[in-house]
């Protein structure tokens, strides 16, 4: 499954997630240095694999600061790791707070949109995708997850038109890779939209870093 968390360090990359899609790195606005200096340690154990240590790292920023500016950016990478444990209830939770204290945070949509992906409620999973989407058109890593949810629900021509989108975006660098097209589905498609996912699955569609899935 595609469904690799959008995480904030500054510069660094997500070390968490699965296979198709490249973390964004997004800056986090400037932050007093006691801010810098927790919100850093969390990042350096969420970047070294501790997880548990990291989420746990991350709450006691929270409690520390709950109104500082950066708390959204707290909130999704909490989200991140409780993710990368399988503590997906919690995760949504913090995806939530992310969203709620920042409307705009398309990165934390996109990561919700993961999490209920993986607790199977596809319905609101596709609504985050698309609200992300629209908070961010050119936002590659969406357009390919929602292309891979929808090719599971079966809904062939909605999955294909999501991987074209993502495929005409302006490439800088890495690779995501659409879902190779199951033999099994292949009849039940029209013969042009059956070619079409056939060229698809053989192709490269690029993701833009910022500056992590």
């Amino acid at each position: 499954m595609n469904n690799k968390s959008q995480f904030h360090s500054g510069r660094a990359a997500e070390p968490l997630g699965q296979r198709q899609q490249r973390p964004l790195e997004n800056a986090a606005p400037t932050r007093p240095q006691e801010s810098v200096s927790a919100f850093s340690q969390a990042l350096a154990l969420h970047q070294a694999g501790r997880l548990a240590e990291a989420e746990k790292a991350y709450l006691q920023v929270l409690e520390a600061q709950p109104n500082h500016p950066d708390a959204p950016f707290a909130h999704n990478n909490r989200g991140a790791a409780l993710k990368a444990l399988r503590r997906f209830d919690e995760a949504l939770a913090s995806y939530d707070k992310a969203t709620a204290l920042k409307p705009d945070y398309a990165d934390a949509f996109h990561n919700r949109a993961n999490v209920l992906r993986e607790l199977k409620r596809f319905d609101e999973a596709l609504a985050s995708y698309d609200k992300a989407i629209a908070l961010r058109p050119a936002f590659v890593e969406t357009f390919n997850n929602r292309g891979n949810l929808l090719w599971e629900l079966k809904r062939f021509d909605e999955a294909l038109a999501s991987f074209d989108r993502a495929s005409h975006e302006p490439a800088d660098a890495s690779f995501v890779r659409c879902r190779p097209l199951p033999a099994t589905h292949r009849g039940g498609l029209s013969p042009d939209v059956a070619d079409l996912a056939a060229r698809r699955a053989a192709e490269k569609f690029s993701v833009p870093v910022q500056g992590d899935t």
